[in-house]
């Protein structure tokens, strides 16, 4: 059985047969739907109410068999199995989950998920490359072109799943002393949501960092538009005390005390020394995780001497 590949950031696309199928608007949303919750069964009189709930019951009963003997002709046509994508019942429709299936939201939720449960502390390379390629999939906001209630929280929630994760990466990135690749983060974040005034601190330090203060200083006043603009409000103290630093440095002469740079280097061995406590409660916790084991393991075999 070929595998049905099922793509639903910005348009959907559904690939079976190696052959692109077309639908309706409302067949996509059938399937849009079935496969977002996709853990169960629906009852036909929800799916008809939620997809067709401004015309009667009688007529929206009718409606969702249409898209239903529709959207069947796309993922079981001749030759594949009744069932094998869709589960339906005389009262209920469900997608099969246990079928062939590649779907990118799927992917993309369970590997950011696993990946931010890793602290930033505790990543290796390979980690930050699977973030990279997870990342990757979210081509753009989900089901663009459905305004649906469903759909527009669903939509929010995997934004914010995504913008942790580059902010995970933008982090990981900084930690290991690979500055471009962090700002260039900090600048995907930005993008979408210009009011996260932590990123435009970290992106302040990471300027600073490779001897870019100038850019530090604007990317300053890049923060404060952005919020007064659209909040009218000023950055937060911590991000007008780094602002001062960098001032204070950028006006020092150069053969004098550089202040700014001992400030901006305590900043950062601050940073480190965060990172090297995270570590240290690590190994901690597996210390301990192991003396228990061997505790255990002694227990039992006491218990067999005796």
């Amino acid at each position: 059985m070929n595998t049905l590949y099922l793509s639903l950031f910005g348009n959907i696309r559904v690939i079976h047969n190696h052959q692109q199928s077309d639908m309706t608007h409302t067949t996509q949303a059938l399937l849009a739907y079935l496969v977002m919750q996709r853990h169960r069964k629906h009852p036909r009189k929800l799916l008809a109410g939620m997809l067709w709930g401004d015309t009667s019951e009688e007529r929206a009963q009718a409606a969702l068999r249409t898209a239903l003997w529709r959207l069947r002709l796309v993922l079981e046509p001749e030759g594949t199995p009744r069932g094998t994508y869709l589960m339906g019942q005389a009262r209920e429709v469900g997608f099969n989950r246990a079928s062939k299936y590649w779907l990118d939201i799927e992917i993309f939720e369970d590997q950011i998920t696993a990946l931010l449960n890793c602290p930033v502390s505790a990543m290796y390379e390979d980690d930050a490359v699977l973030l990279e390629e997870t990342l990757a999939l979210y081509t753009a906001d989900l089901l663009e072109g459905f305004y649906e209630d469903w759909v527009i929280s669903e939509r929010e929630r995997l934004h914010h799943l995504y913008l942790n994760g580059l902010q995970h990466l933008m982090l990981y990135y900084r930690q290991n002393d690979q500055a471009e690749k962090s700002l260039e983060c900090g600048r995907r974040i930005l993008q979408r949501d210009p009011l996260q005034e932590a990123v435009h601190r970290d992106m302040m330090r990471s300027y600073a960092e490779i001897g870019q203060r100038a850019l530090a200083i604007r990317q300053y006043e890049i923060c404060r538009t952005a919020l007064t603009s659209e909040l009218n409000i000023q950055p937060m103290d911590e991000t007008q005390a780094l602002y001062a630093r960098l001032l204070a440095d950028e006006n020092t002469p150069q053969d004098s005390s550089n202040l700014g740079d001992a400030l901006l280097q305590l900043d950062h061995a601050i940073s480190q020394l965060d990172k090297a406590q995270a570590q240290l409660q690590l190994a901690i916790r597996n210390v301990e995780r192991l003396r228990g084991h061997q505790a255990n393991k002694d227990s039992r075999l006491e218990k067999i001497q005796k």
